[in-house]
């Protein structure tokens, strides 16, 4: 396992992502915070969903592997991501404000879900564009996202020239 170069396992998804805004507790209040215009100013009685406005290519690795929701103990799961091998993120399952089966019946009330779907829940404080002072990517800098229990996907930030 140490010499695989692991790949994507959905490397181009078939069908749509869908995304939740604003699901982590924290995140919805240091985006509030960050916000110049302060327009929301209380968590949300329903869900908002987009699509999936970081679609260029390279945005949005899934991994390093799927499993299945037998596979995984939701209340256990972090969701952590390091950049230099510095915590930014760490978030858990408890904090987000929607759960997976209200997201996936409100999904459903619009549109038919269909294998190949992905459903991402958002994501936890810690954001660059809110910290203080603000902090971007760059190239050469390594971003790991990891799932407690599941694994780590590690990706080199690289410039598009």
């Amino acid at each position: 396992m140490a010499q695989a170069r692991f790949l994507s396992p959905i490397p181009r998804p078939d069908r749509n992502i869908y995304c939740v805004v604003w699901n982590y507790l924290d995140h919805f209040e240091e985006g509030k915070n960050a916000r110049v215009d302060k327009v929301v100013d209380k968590l949300p009685d329903h869900l908002v969903f987009f699509t999936k406005g970081k679609s260029l290519d390279g945005h949005g690795p899934m991994g390093p592997w799927i499993v299945s929701a037998a596979g995984v103990k939701l209340d256990d799961v972090r969701v952590i991501c390091r950049v230099n091998g510095v915590e930014k993120q760490n978030g858990s399952y408890q904090q987000m404000y929607f759960k997976i089966p209200r997201i996936i019946a409100e999904l459903s009330r619009g549109m038919t879900l269909e294998p190949g779907d992905i459903i991402a829940t958002g994501t936890p404080s810690g954001v660059g564009f809110a910290r203080k002072p603000q902090e971007f990517l760059k190239d050469g800098d390594v971003m790991e996202t990891e799932i407690t229990g599941v694994g780590v996907i590690r990706n080199t930030i690289r410039a598009k020239t």
